[in-house]
């Protein structure tokens, strides 16, 4: 990841920062650091880079996920913390194969070590309802024109685990 030029542009309530780029390729990249906080004196940093279509996840040397996505790293790349999911994200990707997006969830557990459930979602829209303070629910609904059907699924923080409710 070259870059002949770099400025930072904001600083979220998030913690995150947001940089413009430009590669020496001369194409613009959307870039953004995320702090993570693990303890009151544990932090780490997840780097969001991505181009025009192709979106990375880094932390600590490990690329997490690489993923085609006409989305900018903040769009895709949802915080959980709001509904009470500490260092916890919800993906969205762009498959551009006549789907608008799936999901996936990325938890970091407490011992900085990293959770990434499988692509899940029916292409439809989502609506998120926190169920107790372990628990997420994500409720697709049902689109008929598309023959689409509803879809349920159940995100457990205690146990990082994803399961799809029948």
């Amino acid at each position: 990841m070259s870059c002949m030029t770099k400025e930072k542009k904001q600083v979220s309530a998030e913690k995150q920062i947001l940089i413009d780029s430009v590669s020496t390729e001369g194409k613009r990249n959307k870039d953004s650091f995320i702090l993570l906080n693990f303890t009151d004196k544990q932090t780490d940093t997840l780097l969001v880079h991505c181009t025009s279509q192709e979106c990375v996840l880094l932390f600590k040397k490990d690329t997490i996920t690489k993923f085609w996505s006409f989305a900018s790293g903040t769009k895709m790349l949802r915080p959980l913390d709001s509904l009470g999911f500490k260092n916890t994200f919800l993906i969205e990707i762009y498959e551009g194969d006549g789907c608008p997006v799936v999901y996936q969830i990325l938890a970091f557990k407490k011992d900085a070590s990293y959770y990434i459930s499988n692509i899940f979602g029916n292409c439809s829209e989502i609506t998120l309802k926190r169920q107790n303070k372990t628990v997420l629910e994500l409720d697709f609904l049902e689109e008929k024109g598309m023959t689409r059907k509803a879809a349920k699924y159940i995100y457990n923080q205690n146990n990082f685990l994803l399961t799809q409710k029948k």
